[in-house]
């Protein structure tokens, strides 16, 4: 799926590798999010305000 949508968007093939090191990046910072809501402050808002946000 990656690579079909590297080849219709014109990227060459070997640009799939950007995509797929994006979403590594995009999970890595997701869970440094959760550490820091687990810790009980996200963005410098009390977690159970943004619980109650949500």
């Amino acid at each position: 799926m990656v690579l079909g949508l590297a080849e219709e968007l014109g990227a060459p093939f070997y640009d799939a590798s950007y995509f797929l090191h994006a979403r590594e990046l995009g999970r890595s910072l997701i869970s440094e999010d959760r550490g820091l809501v687990e810790k009980g402050r996200y963005m410098g808002v009390e977690t159970s305000t943004l619980s109650e946000m949500m």
